[in-house]
Formats: structure tokens, C-alpha cells, sequence
């Protein structure tokens, strides 16, 4: 199955810095440019990235957040042509059932009891599940054998993306993992061991750890959804307990099931972690290195609007509001009290007199430039 380019244009986001904070949002604004259901040959995807952010350009005058939002738009539509955009010929589809086994081993090797577990893509979901909108299920033993259904991960055929719906399938087989039982909610702390577990450990065996970074900060960024920044809370609370156990402490705690997993998020919410019963080992690297990127390294918090960004991306200190405005390109009359405003609720620079001073700009531009990954991010309306 050959690619189209809204595979394309995720495979990009995935593996390029991407500077907006919503993905939904800017593939919204970005389809009207982009033919994002047209099967594209591999080499021509690039190109039309490029054209598309050609059309976006304006006369570079930034008067409001709409004007704004183009800008940044067409140059990330260039970053991302500029990313290694590379997709296997088989598709989405073909990439997914390939990854069942290297995850499913990947898991087996942590102590889970995953391998008669199966990865399964569908137009549909499987019954009684076929009206759910929802991208993928993934059932437990129990529950699969009450719907005679295989244990494992059931995926919607047209909700896949590149690398994303493998690390969901590492996710579910996590998840189901945990249902030993059928009661019991798959929320809470599960949603975070599925993460450290699925995403940080068994993915990476498949899916590049920078794409891996990029899924994690995309899906758990505050402007993701309502209840992102909740979910991100329970990636910290699995992490607590990788530091404190390594690897083999959460996959024997997933392997206990989910009331034993409801007991241990009582007692990392009371500060009792350390008193569990669970085994030690060693850690991963890989996902050392994602969670100490999303648990710690990393700053969610600055999330400003398209102008905004505009502007601070021409902050230099002892430069004057007037000369920042004209280096942004936006009028002085509108710039200026948006710098002020900036200044006085980001704490990134000072402006006494209507200089730039102190300003912490500098750092997040080289942590970027070194990292790949934006501190300071936009959020498309």
C-alpha cells in the first residue's frame, strides 16, 4: 500500500522539531494545501510539502495571530520536508502487524504474558465494539473470551499512522496484559505503565527514540486534550516507580492486575512507593531517556499564541520594542503591547523602559537547535 500524504505529513511531524502544540489543530489548517488523502510515491512527498508552504507565504507583514499562524505554518511544512521521510512499502498496515512480534518479545523478555496475544487492523472494530469511535481496543483474556474474540490489540485500519499506532499496539498489549480480570478500569496509573512499558520500552525496539519523544510530547502536551496533563501525571507516577524498581518492578506490577495496580497508585499518591513489594532490576537506556525527557527535561508550560511566537523568535536583548517589531515584521502599535504583556506573564525577558533585558530566550533557542525539540510552542485555533 503505497503511502498518502497524510502519512507523510505524520511521518514528518513524528520525526522533525514540530513548534505547535496541537497536532489535530495543525493538520486542520494544513489540509487545505495539502491533498492529504492522494497516494504520494516516496520522493515526491517533500515537494509537496515545499509547494504547500510556498502557497502560505504572504508579504512576511504580521498585523494579527492569523497572518502569524501562516508564517509558522509554512516553515514548519518546510521542516518537516526537510526530515528523513522514510515509510516502508507496505503500508501502515504491513508496518503495524510487522512490529506485533519484536513487541510482543520485547514484552515476554520483561516478564509479561503476551505471547499468545494477537495485533489486529480492521476497517471496524470488532463487535461490540464496531460503533466505537475510538482508534483501537485491547482486551484481556477474560474479556476476550466473553466476546469469543482473540486476546490482544484491535486497531481501526483508518486511524493508523506511522510509528504512533505501534507504539498504541505496545500500549494496548500493556493494557491487556493487565486485564487479568474483567473488572477493574484501565485508567489511572495503567495508563501510565502502558506508556513507560509500551511506548518507552517495548516500542523502541521498533520505532526510532526520537519519534518515540516526539509521540509522547504530542499526545500528553496540556493542549492535546482536556485530559492530557492528567495522563501526563500518570507517566510520572510509572516513572517514579521504573527509578525505584527498573523494569521488572512495573511489569510485575502490570502481571498482578489491576486491583493490585489500583493499590499501588494508592501508594505512590501517599508517598509509600518505595514500601511496595516488587522486584528490582535494572533500567532500560532508552527508556531512561525518554522519561528524564518528558518527566524532567522537558517544559510544557510555555504555550503562547502564533503572533506571540513571532515576536519572541525576535526578542535580542537591548533591542527596543520598536526594533523587535520590525525585526518580527508586525506593526509597533499592535507589537509592542504584546510585548509588555509577554514580559510581564512569561518571566522569559524583562522590558523597563521598553528595552529587552535579561532575557532566557537565548537558552531555549540552542536547547532547540541542539535537541530538536521546541521549548516554547504555538497553538493553532
Amino acid at each position: 500500500m503505497t503511502p498518502t500524504m497524510r502519512d507523510w505529513l505524520f511521518a514528518g511531524i513524528y520525526l522533525a522539531p514540530c513548534r505547535f502544540a496541537n497536532v489535530a489543530a495543525f493538520v486542520a489548517g494544513v489540509e487545505p494545501y495539502l491533498p492529504l488523502d492522494d497516494v504520494v510515491p516516496v520522493g515526491v512527498a517533500a515537494d509537496m510539502l515545499r509547494r504547500a508552504a510556498a502557497s502560505l507565504d504572504g508579504d512576511g507583514a504580521c498585523a494579527d495571530d492569523v497572518a502569524a499562524a501562516r508564517r509558522l505554518t509554512a516553515a514548519q511544512l518546510r521542516e518537516l520536508a526537510d526530515a528523513p521521510l522514510t515509510l516502508g512499502s507496505g503500508g501502515r498496515e504491513h508496518a503495524v502487524i510487522a512490529a506485533a512480534g519484536p513487541l510482543r518479545d520485547r514484552l515476554a523478555e520483561a516478564g509479561l504474558d503476551v505471547a499468545a496475544m494477537t495485533v489486529t487492523v480492521g476497517s471496524v472494530l470488532p463487535e461490540p465494539y464496531v460503533a466505537s469511535e475510538r482508534a483501537s481496543i485491547a482486551l484481556g483474556a477474560s474479556q476476550a473470551a466473553r466476546y469469543q474474540l482473540e486476546p490482544g490489540v484491535y486497531l481501526r485500519l483508518s486511524r493508523l499512522r506511522p510509528f504512533s499506532s505501534i507504539a498504541q499496539a505496545a500500549r494496548g498489549l500493556v493494557h491487556a496484559a493487565a486485564a487479568t480480570r474483567p473488572d477493574g478500569s484501565d485508567q489511572g496509573l495503567e495508563q501510565g505503565l502502558a506508556e513507560v512499558l509500551g511506548l518507552c520500552y517495548a516500542a523502541a525496539a521498533v520505532v526510532p527514540r526520537t519519534a518515540l519523544r516526539s509521540i509522547l510530547t504530542h499526545g500528553r502536551h496540556p493542549a492535546a486534550s482536556p485530559w492530557a496533563g492528567v495522563r501526563s501525571g500518570h507517566i510520572r507516577q510509572a516513572a517514579l516507580l521504573y527509578r525505584e524498581f527498573g523494569i521488572a518492578g512495573p511489569a510485575a506490577l502490570v502481571s498482578a492486575g489491576r486491583r493490585r495496580i489500583a493499590e499501588a497508585e494508592v501508594a505512590v499518591l501517599t508517598g509509600r512507593h518505595r514500601e511496595l513489594d516488587l522486584p528490582r532490576g535494572p533500567g532500560d537506556e532508552v527508556t531512561t531517556w525518554l522519561l528524564d525527557h518528558f518527566c524532567g527535561g522537558s517544559l510544557p508550560s510555555y504555550l503562547v499564541s502564533p503572533l506571540d511566537l513571532v515576536l519572541l523568535d525576535a526578542v535580542q536583548d537591548g533591542a527596543s520594542a520598536a526594533r523587535v517589531c520590525a525585526a518580527a515584521g508586525v506593526p509597533v502599535s499592535i507589537g509592542t503591547a504584546r510585548l509588555e504583556r509577554l514580559s510581564a506573564s512569561t518571566a522569559l525577558f524583562a522590558l523597563p523602559g521598553g528595552v529587552v533585558t535579561s532575557s532566557i530566550l537565548p537558552r531555549y533557542r540552542e536547547a532547540e537547535q541542539e535537541s530538536g525539540q521546541p521549548v516554547l510552542r504555538w497553538l493553532a485555533k
